[in-house]
């Protein structure tokens, strides 16, 4: 099922107050989002036409909560092989944006759906430009357009195949460990930051600084600081030139 809507709020705030309604695997797609939110509360908000905005529903009764964050898996990789099959070389920044050669692509924001203390569904929000970016101060932001030299881009056509492949990597993720584990290696290859000394930053503050020796079950960042190996689960990383 795909709602394709025309106007709303927010994608994952519908689907967030719906989701005892819609049907597993539901994708809500809106032309325009007048709240969009991303990770830590922040707006995302784009002209009409101008982005992909969508939200799919991934029911997940007896999910347990420890696996919660390796849901960013099978997003970031989905959009990464959907968009390499269009001439583009994406790559993902720990832990949930997509970046091209010039900036940043999109962003992905999971939220658990709670009922009666157990974690019933999730909400995955997607953001993708397409064909403009919206301005993000301090941050190098680009579209798909851009990326491929001004090539017209069939918004709905892309759209499309994106839920199928979304759905199809759920429908593993939810069942199958090992596809979990193929998940995360690809996950882990597209970041492709093993080995680099970086900076993280979490609300303008600097969390810590030192050597990416790899990820821990869950998509934890491991650092190598002064302090000996230190393991992370939000922030924004910076490379340290």
């Amino acid at each position: 099922m795909h709602l394709r809507l025309d106007r709303i709020d927010s994608t994952n705030a519908f689907v967030l107050a719906e989701a005892d309604e819609l049907p597993d695997l539901c994708l809500v797609s809106a032309r325009e989002q007048t709240a969009g939110r991303g990770r830590q509360g922040r707006s995302w908000i784009a002209q009409p036409g101008d982005c992909l905005t969508f939200t799919l529903l991934v029911k997940t009764p007896g999910l347990d909560p420890l696996l919660l964050p390796t849901a960013v898996w099978p997003v970031a990789v989905s959009l990464a092989r959907t968009l390499e099959s269009r001439g583009l070389k994406p790559t993902v920044k720990w832990p949930n944006d997509l970046l091209g050669a010039r900036g940043k692509l999109g962003g992905i924001l999971i939220e658990g759906i709670l009922r009666r203390g157990v974690i019933e569904g999730l909400a995955v929000g997607v953001g993708l430009n397409i064909k403009a970016a919206p301005v993000i101060p301090g941050r190098a932001v680009s579209c798909i357009q851009d990326e491929l030299g001004g090539l017209e881009v069939e918004m709905d056509g892309l759209l499309d195949e994106l839920a199928d492949d979304l759905r199809s990597a759920f429908v593993n993720w939810r069942v199958s460990p090992r596809a979990r584990e193929l998940l995360r290696t690809e996950w882990i290859e597209r970041i492709g930051l093993v080995g680099s000394e970086v900076e993280l930053i979490d609300q303008g503050q600097l969390l810590s600084r030192g050597e990416v020796t790899g990820f821990d079950e869950v998509g934890g960042l491991i650092l190598r600081t002064p302090q000996g190996l230190e393991t992370f689960r939000c922030g924004e990383v910076s490379l340290r030139l």
